[in-house]
């Protein structure tokens, strides 16, 4: 019961964060002055399978602003590009906070 409220939570989550690109990039499309500050970051992965680093790349890739580029898992890194990576330390941060910690919590028996 407990991995499918976890399921159901990452769902959710995952649902405003899909609504919140894909508002945010309609926003810089239409604007004249759009306030991207694109950036290839590295982000070091621990603690997932070749399963979950694959779910994580996916669910990256289709989220409006960012696209996994390549996964060196010789020494476990994601690079990802996004078009918001002002503070590239804040968005790695981010994606093991808000995407690592969930996908490990989800696939955990």
């Amino acid at each position: 019961m407990k991995r499918a409220f976890r399921i159901a939570s990452f769902a959710l989550f995952y649902l405003g964060e899909i609504l919140k690109s894909n508002f945010r990039v309609a926003i810089d499309v239409l604007s004249p002055k759009p306030s991207i500050f694109p950036a290839i970051v590295a982000v070091p992965i621990e603690g997932l399978s070749h399963a979950g680093v694959t779910l994580l790349a996916d669910l990256i890739s289709m989220t409006p602003g960012t696209l996994s580029l390549e996964y060196e898992p010789e020494v476990g890194t994601l690079y990802i590009h996004s078009m918001y990576a002002r503070d590239p330390d804040a968005f790695v941060k981010s994606i093991k906070q808000d995407y690592e910690r969930r996908i490990q919590a989800i696939l955990e028996k």
